[in-house]
Formats: C-alpha cells, sequence, structure tokens
C-alpha cells in the first residue's frame, strides 16, 4: 500500500473512531481537546517528532498548563 494510501486510511480511522467516542460519550472532547487530537494525528500521519512542549508552546490551545491538563486526560482516556 502506497504511504498515501496509508495516511488517508489513517485519517479516515482516526475520524470514525472520534466520532465514536462523540456518540457513546465515553468521554466529554472540548473543542481544545478536538484540536489537540488533529495535530497529534496529523504530526503522525506526517510522520513528525511531536513533544507535550511542542503543544504546550502553542499559544492558541490554551495556556501551557491546561494543555498539559488536557494531554493527560487524552492519554489517560487512551485517545492518543
Amino acid at each position: 500500500m502506497k504511504a498515501h494510501s496509508l495516511s488517508k486510511k489513517f485519517m479516515l480511522e482516526f475520524v470514525i473512531q472520534r466520532d465514536a467516542v462523540r456518540q457513546k460519550k465515553l468521554t466529554e472532547l472540548t473543542p481544545r481537546d478536538e484540536r489537540l487530537l488533529d495535530i497529534v494525528a496529523l504530526a503522525y500521519v506526517q510522520k513528525e517528532r511531536l513533544s507535550v512542549k511542542d503543544l504546550m508552546s502553542k499559544s492558541e490551545l490554551g495556556s501551557p498548563a491546561v494543555i498539559h491538563l488536557r494531554m493527560k486526560s487524552l492519554v489517560a482516556e487512551k485517545l492518543i
């Protein structure tokens, strides 16, 4: 399978999983959580290294403390 096809497949699976979480209400995903998940998924598909520090530097996502807290929550929920 070509890399481009794998990327599309991964993104489709990601969207399906995210929608399943929303429907089952396993966790309350905020718009900020969804944006964090999108950033992580995109970095994964593009095979880019992404650290919590990288995410914490994105001021549009909130303060570093809030971003770190949300990331810990997403990890605890096994969403990332």
